[in-house]
C-alpha cells in the first residue's frame, strides 16, 4: 500500500483518491466511470509511476481537462520522464511544454526536430498560432 500511495501522490492524485468515500476502496466502475477525466488521467499515470515502464505512450493526455487540472498532469509528466520515455500525442502547445523534443506531423511530413534547431520549432509554432488564432489561458 506504502507504493500505491506514493505513486498517487507522484501522480498527483493521492488528494482526490484519500476524500473518496472508501478512499482507495471506493468503487469507481468500469474504466474509472465514476471519475472525472483529470481524475481518471491521474490514476493512469499512477499507474504508470507505480510499474515504472520503459516507454509511456500518453494521447491527448489533457485534451478534456480544466487548466489547474492540466497543470497537475503536466508536473506528474515532468515526473515521470525521470524514470520513463514519455510519448505523448498532443494538439495543445500547453501540453508539450514539458517535452525535450518535439515532432510535429503537419500533413504527412515530419520534419526533424533536433535539439540545436528549437529556433524553426519556435517560428513553426508562431506561424500555426497565427494561422490558428490560438489564444491560450496562462
Amino acid at each position: 500500500m506504502d507504493n500505491v500511495i506514493d505513486a498517487t501522490k507522484k501522480a498527483q492524485a493521492h488528494d482526490f483518491i484519500a476524500s473518496l468515500p472508501d478512499s482507495y476502496y471506493t468503487q469507481v466502475g468500469e474504466s474509472g466511470l465514476k471519475l472525472s477525466a483529470g481524475e481518471a488521467q491521474r490514476v493512469a499515470l499512477a499507474r504508470a509511476f507505480l510499474f515504472s515502464p520503459k516507454i509511456v505512450l500518453l494521447d491527448e493526455p489533457t485534451s478534456f481537462v480544466d487548466v489547474e487540472t492540466e497543470k497537475a498532469l503536466l508536473e506528474a509528466l515532468t515526473k515521470l520522464k525521470e524514470h520513463s520515455t514519455v510519448i505523448v500525442v498532443a494538439h495543445r502547445l500547453r501540453t508539450i511544454q514539458v517535452a525535450d523534443k518535439v515532432i510535429i506531423l503537419e500533413k504527412d511530413i515530419i520534419p526533424e526536430v533536433v535539439p540545436g534547431k528549437e529556433p524553426l520549432l519556435k517560428e513553426w509554432l508562431l506561424k500555426w498560432v497565427a494561422e490558428e488564432a490560438l489564444i491560450m489561458p496562462e
